[in-house]
């Protein structure tokens, strides 16, 4: 027997290792609980390929911005058309709806919606604005019309044009009051009475006598010339007192006229009216004031007439010295405010 005995490790025995199996590798972690591995060491499962993300939808085209902008557009136009502008403030909210619902909606172009709804936004400003301007001035129309129409001593109301009431081809008639504006306003009511013409200056007696009758400046039987009713008269003509034309005498006539003031508060007829007379051959006599040879005024003379309140009624005289052979058939003027009116003498 032999003396030495086996060697044995004061550790214990050294672990067995079971055939085949080694240490872990290197780098290398173990698998997740339940996952077997795969080849190389990477754990097995379902592959699932990393794609792009999702592009944005594309924007649509907006039929709400694009009706939006067309009501826009003809409410704008409708907005400077009187009457028409009462409808188109309507259309135009309603072009404003639209272009807020045009907003509202997803993947839809909101350009065109934001240009509707501001075009639509102006339209209803202006249709108000202009709705506003027109209807005032109708008012002020029909304010003037009513005054007129409500006042009593209106006859006749003063047109523009050729052939109107107060024109020189369809003047006024003898003893028919009209109404003279001032400011389009009526301030006075004109009437002209009588038109008389001086006597020849000598009584049966043969004494002078000078003085105007009553017969008026009638046409005489050779000699009827009238006015053109196809021109305004534009040469004017003051004669001194006295003075004689060469191919005719001149004569004094009186031109008898009643005024009532139509305005407020009082005014004086001879600054506001000038009265003269145009005879047959559209030469303008203007009234002659303190001539020494002329007749004594049937009445008060015009430019002496005082002031006059509402509705008060004057009388008076207007003293002209014009052609004797070319006053008959002429008429009698009257300007106020830069505008002529005529009237008959016989």
């Amino acid at each position: 027997m032999s003396d030495h005995q086996p060697w044995h490790s004061p550790y214990g025995p050294y672990p067995s290792q079971t055939y085949g199996t080694g240490p872990e590798p290197y780098g290398q972690t173990a698998p997740a609980y339940g996952v077997q591995p795969g080849p190389y060491g990477s754990p097995s499962g379902p592959y699932v390929p990393q794609g792009p993300t999702d592009p944005e939808p594309e924007k649509r085209t907006n039929g709400f911005g694009i009706a939006a902008l067309i009501i826009g557009i003809i409410a704008l136009i409708g907005a400077f058309i009187p009457y028409i502008n009462f409808v188109s403030g309507f259309l135009a909210v309603v072009g404003i709806v639209l272009g807020i619902v045009g907003l509202c909606i997803k993947n839809l172009k909101r350009g065109i919606s934001i240009a509707g709804g501001i075009v639509s936004l102006v339209a209803m400003c202006l249709s108000i604005i202009m709705a506003i301007v027109y209807t005032a001035s109708v008012i002020s129309g029909l304010n003037v019309l009513t005054e007129h129409t409500s006042d009593p001593n209106q006859t006749t109301w003063p047109e523009e044009g050729a052939g109107t009431r107060g024109s020189i081809e369809n003047p006024v008639a003898l003893g028919t009051p009209f109404d003279l504006p001032y400011d389009g306003v009526p301030r006075w009511a004109l009437q002209i009475d009588l038109v008389q013409i001086e006597s020849d200056g000598t009584n049966d007696s043969g004494q002078d006598d000078t003085k105007f009758t009553s017969a008026g400046v009638t046409p005489s039987a050779t000699s009827t010339p009238t006015p053109s009713a196809t021109s305004t008269p534009t040469a004017t003509s003051t004669p001194s007192p006295g003075e004689t034309d060469a191919t005719s005498a001149q004569r004094y006539i009186a031109i008898n006229v009643s005024v009532t003031y139509l305005g407020e508060d009082s005014g004086v007829p001879s600054q506001d009216i000038e009265i003269a007379f145009v005879d047959g051959q559209d030469t303008v006599f203007t009234p002659t004031y303190g001539a020494a040879d002329a007749p004594t005024a049937p009445d008060t003379r015009f430019e002496e007439i005082g002031r006059t309140a509402t509705g008060e009624t004057q009388t008076g005289s207007v003293i002209i010295l014009v052609q004797e052979d070319t006053m008959y058939g002429g008429l009698a003027r009257a300007t106020i405010d830069g505008e002529h009116y005529y009237f008959n003498v016989v």
